[in-house]
């Protein structure tokens, strides 16, 4: 990305419109959230949720919920055009060091089998595979659960 300059901020639910056009985006339609669903999500303790620019422009989110010691990464998407940049890395990496911040909490999420570049992208980001949940998605797909522990 020479020549763009990346910012990942703390984004509140003024930023729904814009979690969810890039989510229609980047996922199925029936897969898709509304402006509405991530609203609800802000009506609930524990939401956090990061967003990436790219020269003022938005790029990506990562939506999270937390309890206690633990944390669920909800969603994660990253606009086509700014896909294989580092974007989603970047906002995994930020919402770790923040979760570092409050306390060492361990953070989940579940991945469809079938996505295999995010499987790579959550192993990387020091995510394991921790378990299985067959036939978890809409078309049949099981997920592969992983952990991240600081």
């Amino acid at each position: 990305m020479s020549g763009s300059s990346v910012d990942i901020v703390e984004a509140g639910v003024i930023f729904c419109d814009i979690f969810s056009e890039i989510h229609a985006e980047s996922f199925q339609e029936n897969e898709r959230w509304s402006s509405p669903a991530f609203r609800s999500f802000f009506d609930q303790p524990g939401t956090l949720a990061l967003i990436a620019s790219v020269n003022g422009e938005p790029a990506g989110f990562i939506l999270a919920r937390q309890v206690s010691d633990e944390a669920e990464i909800l969603t994660l998407a990253v606009r086509r055009m700014f896909r294989r940049q580092g974007i989603a890395g970047g906002l995994i990496g930020a919402l770790q060091n923040r979760l570092r911040e409050i306390r060492p909490i361990r953070l989940f999420l579940e991945v469809s089998t079938l996505n295999e570049a995010a499987k790579a992208l959550y192993h990387v980001t020091g995510f394991e595979k921790a378990g299985h949940r067959p036939r978890y998605y809409a078309d049949g797909s099981g997920a592969d659960i992983m952990i991240w522990e600081p």
